[in-house]
């Protein structure tokens, strides 16, 4: 794991101080951490993210909303921050993203499956587009280790999943037999 990503439900759940949370959040991880922002406006879309600057310095990836705002606020500030345009479900959105500046897009992989039936493809397709540029695909809403293995086979370049399934992707059934031979079988040099 070398990052977190959030978003305002989650946050809302926490029954927390969200200044709070975050600190302990980057007290964890030295690699990025995603905060999605509130403000509905480019102006104060500025404002909220250099106050979030303030309690994540340059660990912040600030998630934006794929709206004419969302990308105007992109194409000015992506110098500034690193930016992921989030819950982008079309090729056409990626392009926009990547002709705003946005370092990543996220792609909600579980949800684009139950109401498209073919999440892969899209990825494939966003991928395919993105393809030579410096905008990278973040695959989220991961429920699974197939749905992980699927995304990056795909074309994702990072995953975002819960910490049960990040747990599942280190084992496997026949690794747990070979483990077990080893310690029966095997000696190291201690042992000699």
């Amino acid at each position: 794991m070398d990052g977190v990503t959030t978003n305002p439900i989650l946050l809302a759940k926490e029954d927390r101080d969200p200044v709070l949370l975050y600190k302990e959040i980057r007290a964890i991880t030295s690699g990025p951490v995603f905060y999605q922002i509130m403000s509905r406006e480019v102006g104060e879309m500025q404002d909220e993210a250099r106050r979030i600057f303030q309690v994540l310095g340059d660990q912040l990836v600030l998630k934006i909303i794929p709206s004419e705002t969302g990308y105007k606020f992109c194409c000015r500030h992506s110098k500034e921050f690193d930016i992921c345009i989030t819950a982008v479900y079309s090729p056409t959105q990626a392009a926009v993203a990547y002709s705003s500046g946005a370092r990543y897009v996220a792609f909600y992989y579980n949800r684009a499956q139950k109401k498209t039936g073919d999440a892969a493809g899209l990825i494939d397709a966003i991928s395919s587009i993105l393809s030579g540029s410096n905008t990278e695909i973040l695959a989220a809403s991961l429920k699974s280790t197939d749905e992980v293995a699927t995304v990056l086979k795909s074309g994702a370049n990072h995953i975002a999943a819960p910490l049960t399934v990040l747990k599942k992707m280190i084992n496997h059934e026949l690794s747990d037999q070979a483990i077990a031979a080893f310690y029966q079988d095997g000696i190291g040099i201690d042992e000699l």
